[in-house]
């Protein structure tokens, strides 16, 4: 079944979300942004393929901004910034398992073929 339109805009979307995230953490300029923005360049990799495991990775990268969002990394940024970030990430892993649904290209294994099979 193929998905509607309105899912593949919103996996795009998702996907540039995703990216301009990932320049973010890019722009912070330390070791572990440079790892969140080659994170997320491959969580865009495997939205834009439309694979199961890119939305996967990518509702584990949400997961883990998510957490560091409420930890003590984040300890640097006012409350209301922390608050807004807890909430795009949710929604993040929300979209992802939303489209991990809708758009993900399944796998379909050929039907057994009973006659080919000697008895």
């Amino acid at each position: 079944m193929k998905p509607s339109c309105l899912f593949l805009v919103l996996n795009y979307i998702y996907a540039a979300l995703i990216l301009a995230g990932g320049a973010f953490w890019v722009s912070t300029a330390d070791t572990f942004g440079y790892v969140m923005g080659v994170a997320a360049v491959g969580c865009v990799a495997g939205v834009v393929m439309r694979r199961r495991w890119g939305y996967f990775v990518a509702a584990a990268w949400f997961f883990g901004l998510m957490r560091l969002a409420t930890d003590d990394y984040s300890a640097v940024y006012p409350e209301t910034w922390k608050s807004a970030a807890r909430g795009m990430c949710f929604l993040g892993v929300a979209l992802a398992i939303l489209l991990h649904e809708k758009v993900a290209i399944k796998s379909v294994s050929p039907p057994d073929d009973e006659q080919g099979m000697p008895s």
